[in-house]
């Protein structure tokens, strides 16, 4: 059975917290308190472990009366929900609930979740860990403050100890100590005062079972991504060139594009030793994801002869999801594809002026079947601090026409790249609902949107955006739009996006875009 470190911390401490803010948020992952050791004379760590009794306490030991308090009903927690950057997806926010069984609760308790976030936990096994005894023992709610004489210094914060009462009824009741305080008797002896939470070490779990990100889904975060079922591949001829089509299956999960990996399994061998390459991707051609166990056709004639197995996987803006599993072998024979698809479309277009800063007309992205550009380009720009957190400044805009050598109408892709050069964001989430970081709000975001401008028109056609809390002055954005477009039409590109960083609120942010605009094969959306 594996074995994890309850006990390990995996995150970037924010320097510009509090250092005793930042080593509450340690322990908390790490399940321990940070106190100070009477003894040695410094602050230090007390496991919260299981443990035995090292002293037996009775009524004569106590100075004075024994000090109870509880919590009341309407405020005891019976779930609980832990909220943690999850490795298997690249860091994104995943999440753990736990929910007490209805045997625990008592009657008429009514549901009350305790939220919890901790960034220095980032798997799942131990947030499972850290939340279920944070819960278990938050139901322990009598907490008992004691005095005693001096004799009893050599119990300190973290000690287990047990407490018997006749006044209460308790019998070697277990405690453990939370803190020890020296204090002056009314007769001017030196006396320790112990505050103690009530103690059962059935609240440490014995194990905890690990779940798979893209599984069935619980409470799924975007960046959940199931696993995509096996794809098939089988040989097609488009415009007389041979190709390899490729059908996979959508997995649960937000996903809004489709990668399709390839492997030269006649280079190896064997599937298991064979590494494989991004050829393409398919993404949803509107403003919603695609639907899960639905299929995604992908075509490409750009490989060299081989044998090929694929697999493929899904993924959204916040990270993507496992392989599939690997397809059967095919075989593929190009008959030099690439030169013949090159061959063919330069007898059929003509080149085409594009905007100032694009060039001429190239070929571009054969493998996923959009061959001609009609405009791309490159702008650099610097952008001022936001006023808010919506207010949304404009980069740039490139103009462009649809050239009638084209033929006929069609589908048009358009790539978006956009390159934080830099700017004021250190990663900041902000403080508001439902999560409450108390962090910096740090909000930077690139967007474009494609104008009709023909005559004295301004139709909006598509746009697409990205970005948003907590990221980081080297956060780049891609995206990627599609439309169907008329030959003879001119269209704008408009930039812009939102710079609003409190970490820094007076840094300007540097921003390169770069986009292409291409055709999609006479094929409209």
């Amino acid at each position: 059975m594996p074995v994890i470190n309850t006990r390990k911390i995996n995150g970037l401490v924010r320097t510009t917290e509090p250092v005793w803010s930042n080593i509450e948020r340690l322990s908390e992952a790490c399940t321990a308190w940070y106190t100070y050791d009477t003894h040695a004379g410094v602050y230090a760590w007390t496991i919260n472990e299981a443990g035995n009794s090292i002293a037996a306490i009775s009524e004569a030991d106590i100075i004075g009366p024994i000090q109870i308090s509880g919590t009341g009903l309407t405020n005891l927690y019976n779930s609980v929900e832990m909220e943690y950057p999850n490795a298997d997806i690249r860091d994104q926010p995943e999440y753990f609930r736990n929910n007490l069984t209805p045997g625990v609760r008592n009657e008429y308790e009514p549901d009350n979740t305790l939220q919890m976030s901790n960034e220095f936990i980032n798997n799942q096994m131990q947030a499972e860990y850290v939340a279920t005894v944070t819960l278990r023992q938050s139901r322990l709610d009598k907490t008992v403050v004691i005095v005693m004489d001096y004799t009893k210094i050599n119990l300190q914060a973290g000690d287990i100890i047990d407490i018997t009462s006749p006044t209460y009824g308790w019998t070697a009741k277990e405690f453990r100590i939370m803190r020890v305080r020296e204090i002056e008797g009314d007769d001017g002896s030196l006396r320790l005062e112990f505050t103690c939470s009530e103690y059962d070490d059935s609240i440490y779990p014995d194990s905890v079972s690990e779940f798979i990100v893209g599984g069935a889904p619980g409470i799924r975060s975007l960046g959940a991504i199931g696993t995509p079922g096996t794809p098939t591949a089988n040989i097609i001829s488009i415009n007389a060139i041979p190709s390899i089509q490729v059908t996979s299956t959508v997995p649960e999960g937000i996903v809004d594009r489709m990668q399709f990996w390839a492997g030269n399994v006649l280079i190896t061998g064997n599937v298991a030793n064979t590494n494989f390459n991004l050829v393409g991707s398919v993404a949803s051609t509107n403003a919603n994801a695609f639907v899960a166990n639905t299929n995604v056709v992908f075509s490409t004639n750009s490989l060299s002869d081989g044998t090929y197995a694929w697999k493929t996987r899904g993924i959204n803006i916040s990270g993507t999801g496992p392989y599939s599993n690997a397809s059967a072998n095919i075989t593929f024979a190009s008959g030099n594809a690439l030169a013949n698809t090159a061959a063919n479309a330069a007898a059929t277009s003509t080149a085409v002026a594009n905007s100032a800063t694009s060039g001429t007309i190239f070929q571009a992205q054969l493998s996923q079947g959009y061959q001609y550009s009609v405009n791309a380009g490159k702008i650099t720009s610097i952008i001022t601090q936001s006023a808010n957190t919506t207010d949304r400044k404009i980069y740039g805009s490139s103009t462009f026409t649809i050239p009638t050598s084209i033929g006929n109408t069609m589908g048009y892709k358009i790539d978006m790249v956009a390159d934080m050069n830099e700017c004021g964001a250190f990663g900041g989430r902000g403080n508001v609902s439902p999560n409450y970081y108390g962090e910096p709000a740090d909000i930077t975001s690139a967007r474009f949107e494609l104008y009709n401008v023909t005559g004295n028109s301004n139709v909006l056609v598509t746009g697409e955006s990205s970005g948003g809390y907590g990221t980081f002055f080297w956060t780049d954005f891609a995206m990627a739009g599609f439309a169907n477009l008329n030959i003879g039409n001119t269209y704008k590109i408009e930039f812009s996006g939102v710079n609003y960083t409190e970490s820094i609120p007076t840094a300007n942010a540097n921003m390169s875009f770069g986009w292409n605009v291409f055709t999609n094969n006479n094929a409209g959306f």
